[in-house]
């Protein structure tokens, strides 16, 4: 792992480039692959649970599924996914990430987060849009070689460049979009793949 942080507009944003192994990675895109990305919803109106509205405008042109929509708490035991993303709030990792700076020890106290991933071809963006959490972690995951150009991770202007197997974590309020992906062949499997976790402290603990 390789963990970076800088300072947009005073807050924490810390990038971690290898987060996931190449097993980990293999078995996102193995899951996303079964799931058949090309059938998850395609909404271009700012309606997702999690992300602030923007007067109806139309800001995002790509394939999504909440996957906290799809399972229950059991299912989500048993779900790769739910088993992957856990790792955000591995001891070690929040060790990690509060020594960086002390906005991240809102996760000791966090209690709910939901799960949506996100399925880019060519042509597909999201544009800039708050989310309604508190911290928003993002990762990248996409088969190897990279057949696409774009897909890349702006915070308040600041570019992020994609990569696999990395992770963003962020406070929410900060601006963020994905630059449009450009591809020569529409290949469903070979795009860009996105997790997106929400995460709140919800009350107190």
């Amino acid at each position: 792992m390789k963990i970076k942080c800088k300072e947009i507009l005073n807050l924490p944003v810390v990038e971690i480039e290898n987060f996931y192994t190449a097993e980990e990675n293999k078995a996102l895109i193995s899951y996303c692959d079964t799931t058949a990305p090309i059938s998850w919803n395609r909404p271009k109106i700012k309606n997702e649970p999690g992300v602030t509205l923007n007067y109806g405008a139309e800001i995002k042109n790509n394939h999504g599924i909440n996957l906290d929509e799809l399972y229950t708490q059991a299912g989500r035991n048993i779900c790769p996914v739910f088993k992957i993303n856990r790792k955000i709030f591995y001891p070690e990792i929040k060790e990690k990430l509060k020594k960086l700076h002390t906005f991240f020890r809102y996760l000791d106290i966090s209690n709910k987060d939901y799960t949506w991933l996100h399925y880019y071809n060519n042509n597909d963006y999201f544009d800039e849009h708050r989310d309604l959490s508190l911290i928003s972690a993002v990762s990248v995951f996409f088969k190897e070689p990279k057949v696409f150009k774009g897909g890349d991770f702006f915070i308040e202007g600041t570019n992020f460049k994609c990569k696999n197997k990395s992770i963003i974590i962020f406070p929410s309020i900060l601006l963020h979009k994905i630059s449009p992906v450009e591809m020569k062949k529409a290949d469903i499997y070979s795009s860009r793949f996105s997790m997106t976790q929400f995460i709140y402290c919800d009350g107190y603990k």
